[in-house]
């Protein structure tokens, strides 16, 4: 088991509805599972993802998400 966060920035060629800019914050937090198995394995991970411009601009409502992500390794 681990947990999992971080922030990025997004600047997008479209402007993302209920944000005022084209600039945008994308802070992320999640928890997730992954097990080895041989050479292979695989991993769970249940992400929350928030986008907004951070208060740069009136016109800031913000997005929340749920991601569940799964991959294997080899």
């Amino acid at each position: 088991p681990y947990i999992e966060g971080g922030i990025g920035l997004i600047y997008s060629d479209f402007q993302v509805a209920g944000q005022g800019l084209r600039f945008n914050f994308n802070p992320q937090l999640g928890i997730g599972l992954d097990r080895l198995t041989g050479e292979t394995g695989w991993f769970a991970d249940l992400r929350l993802h928030h986008i907004s411009n951070g208060n740069l601009h009136h016109d800031n409502r913000g997005i929340n998400s749920l991601a569940l992500v799964t991959g294997i390794y080899f």
